[in-house]
């Protein structure tokens, strides 16, 4: 190697670094975006849980369901995600809610939606027949 090769590659060690080092951090931002996508996906899903259960108690209606879901995700998730729409439904047998969010990121790119939908039967009061 001579003097000219050395000087004409001096300082290259620095770049290198330097790609190297971003390359890693966003690495970093990537992992820690899929732990919040992950955790943002158990908060929804909870929430729709604890929404199909308030809808679908003996005397609950889609407007329990809705609030409990939206005060569940208000409690969990607030600075997580953003709620795009809470949606309950209640048959005679059945109960739905219906939950659109968005997450937030730590990257600037838009936030990615997430749709969970919980369905339960409807409680129910049976009278016991009267024995002869």
């Amino acid at each position: 190697m001579t003097w000219l090769d050395k000087e004409l590659e001096r300082g290259n060690s620095s770049v290198e670094m330097v790609v190297l080092y971003s390359l890693l951090l966003l690495l970093v931002l990537i992992a820690v975006q899929a732990g919040l996508y992950l955790h943002a996906k158990q908060v929804v899903r909870t929430s729709a849980r604890e929404g199909v259960h308030a809808t679908a108690q003996y005397d609950g209606t889609a407007a329990d369901g809705e609030a409990r879901t939206r005060r569940y995700l208000r409690q969990l998730g607030d600075r997580l995600v953003t709620v795009d729409d809470v949606h309950a439904f209640r048959s005679a047998t059945r109960a739905d809610v219906m939950v659109t969010a968005t997450v937030r990121g730590v990257l600037p790119w838009p936030g990615t939606t997430l749709r969970e939908t919980s369905t339960a039967p409807v409680e129910r009061f049976t009278p016991t027949r009267a024995r002869p």
